[in-house]
């Protein structure tokens, strides 16, 4: 969603995931223990962080745990901040993420925080080519990582309080992306 309305508004796109899987994915190559959170904190100084390539490799199951791990860690969170702010300085950005609204760009012209049925997220999850595990397992998965993210003490996962909710369990890619764009239209005219 995010790609499609950054490709009908003429931006560029923020998948702010694909940075804490590319930590992660780093963490692997590197034999780090990821239960190491100095280890893990002190990696990512060093790692070029522009805006990382999709691959397969960053959408692994470990590399999904992993990153769900370094996601808490204070240091790995600081880090990639200021990495986001940074890629998004200038502006014309749709930035993707949980804590998108509420921690990286809060003062951002409009938010959105979309939801939908665990059952259908997991199969849009599969829809896009991510792995090849069976729905009810990245189901469980995605809604284990959703009740660690509503939970964490660090940008816990909560839509802001001045975000558009909505709730696209019923609605199309496409639908999703016009509703986006009215309301777009609507705060700018």
């Amino acid at each position: 969603m995010a790609s499609a309305l950054a490709k009908r508004l003429g931006f560029t796109v923020l998948h702010s995931g694909l940075l804490y899987r590319t930590v992660a994915w780093q963490v692997v190559q590197q034999s780090i223990d990821p239960m190491d959170r100095e280890a893990v904190e002190a990696l990512c100084p060093s790692l070029p962080l522009e805006t990382p390539e999709t691959t397969a490799a960053l959408h692994t199951t470990e590399v999904d745990h992993i990153a769900s791990i370094i996601s808490t860690y204070l240091g790995v969170r600081a880090n990639l901040l200021s990495v986001q702010r940074a890629l998004a300085g200038n502006g014309g950005v749709v930035a993707e993420g949980r804590d998108m609204g509420t921690v990286v760009f809060p003062a951002a012209d409009l938010k959105f925080y979309l939801d939908a049925s665990p059952t259908v997220r997991a199969q849009r999850r599969l829809q896009q080519g991510r792995g090849t595990r069976e729905r009810a397992e990245v189901e469980a998965a995605m809604v284990n990582r959703d009740n660690r993210d509503h939970c964490r003490a660090i940008a816990p996962l909560t839509a802001a309080h001045d975000a558009i909710i909505i709730d696209s369990t019923r609605l199309t890619l496409e639908t999703v992306v016009e509703t986006l764009l009215k309301e777009i239209n609507r705060k700018i005219y």
